[in-house]
This record gives C-alpha cells, sequence and structure tokens, in this order.
C-alpha cells in the first residue's frame, strides 16, 4: 500500500518536471513525444486517484479493466507514431497506422473482456508480458535511430523517455514468473520496477533543465 501511495506522489512529481521540459525549446519530435509522455502519466495519475477513492472490491476490479486497457491501446499509438516519426516517414499512411495500432490492440481488448468475465487477472496478466516484449523492442528500435543521428541534443527529451521506458518494460518482464503458464504477476518487484522508473524520469526531468537553461538550448 506504501509503495503504491509513493509511485502515486512520483507519477505527479514526473509530471510536473516533464511540463517544465516541454517548456523548454525543443524539437517537433521531441515535444510530440513529451506530449504523449504526459497524457500517459495523466491517465496514471487518474487511475491511482480512482482506485483510492473506489473501497468497492468489485468496482476496483472494473477500474483496473478499463484503465489497464486505455494505457495499452494509447502506449502502442504512441511507440508506433514515434517509429513512423523517427524513421523519417512523415508523410506515412494513416490507414497503415491505424490498421498497425488496432491489431496491436486487438489482445489487450479480449484480454480485458476474459478477465471481466473470468473475475482473474491472468488475462490480462499473459497480454500484459506479450505487451511489454513488443513495446520495449518498439522502444530499442527508436533509441537506435535517435543514438545514430547526429543531432543527439535536438532528441535528448526523447532519448530520456525511451531510456525510462526500456528501464520500465525490462523490470517488468522480469516481474513476470514466465516458468508458470499462468505468468502471475511479481506485484512487489513490479512496484519497485514502476517506482525505480519514475525516479529515473524525475531526475532525467532535472538534467534536461539545467542542460537546457545552462547553454540557453
Amino acid at each position: 500500500m506504501i509503495s503504491s501511495h509513493l509511485s502515486s506522489i512520483l507519477r505527479i512529481l514526473v509530471f510536473i518536471s516533464w511540463m517544465i521540459v516541454l517548456k523548454k525549446k525543443n524539437s517537433i519530435f521531441g515535444q510530440k513525444n513529451i506530449k504523449y509522455f504526459l497524457w500517459l502519466m495523466a491517465i496514471f495519475i487518474f487511475w491511482n486517484s480512482s482506485a483510492f477513492i473506489s473501497h468497492n472490491v468489485m468496482i476496483s476490479i472494473y477500474i483496473y479493466i478499463v484503465f489497464w486497457t486505455v494505457i495499452s491501446i494509447i502506449s502502442f499509438l504512441f511507440f508506433v507514431d514515434a517509429l513512423f516519426r523517427i524513421f523519417e516517414k512523415e508523410k506515412f499512411n494513416k490507414i497503415f497506422f491505424t490498421v498497425t495500432v488496432s491489431l496491436l490492440s486487438i489482445p489487450s481488448i479480449f484480454a480485458a473482456i476474459l478477465t471481466y468475465y473470468m473475475h482473474s487477472y491472468i488475462p490480462i496478466n499473459t497480454i500484459d508480458f506479450y505487451n511489454s516484449i513488443i513495446q520495449i523492442i518498439c522502444v530499442l528500435a527508436i533509441l537506435k535511430q535517435i543514438l545514430s543521428k547526429d543531432s543527439f541534443l535536438e532528441n535528448i527529451e526523447s532519448f530520456f523517455i525511451f531510456t525510462g521506458y526500456t528501464l520500465y518494460f525490462g523490470l517488468h518482464i522480469l516481474a513476470s514468473n514466465v516458468i508458470n503458464i499462468d505468468f502471475i504477476k511479481n506485484w512487489g518487484f513490479g512496484q519497485i520496477a514502476t517506482i525505480t522508473s519514475l525516479i529515473y524520469w524525475i531526475g532525467s526531468g532535472f538534467l534536461i533543465w539545467k542542460i537546457r537553461s545552462s547553454y540557453s538550448l
């Protein structure tokens, strides 16, 4: 319970620190990534607030299912959009983009429906594990492109956002018991993984602010 409250407070601090970063001069690619990142953080904050208000177990389960599904879909939207943009496909086919995000999101929607009817977190935990693998592959591909470009400072915000996601997804994959066919989640380790990633994002937000302020970038 303490770790849940701590992660909620840290998410608010991440949101505030990256709102400050957004006000600094950023590349178009960086600005869009920060906005996506802030949207996801805001949904998480709203999710945490809703969970604390509700004391009914069944309502809490429904809140979890709804927010988990929304975040899964928006995360895929974020990472696929970033992939298209980092590979300089500004005029990408919107139909192809929509189909890609939809196909990646379908398993999450089915997992949410199964969790609702089965009254078990197993479907969500299983799909969450596979989603994390797909998302970390997307993030690593984005980071590879960022590091290969000459204008690293222009994309420094994106670098820290996506390295944070590498840390987040990597640790959450480790938190899943992949030996067990039910993919039981180690919730304690999962909370530590989340807190570690949030602290990283707070620190990186402060570091970016210092760099931009010191060099008037």
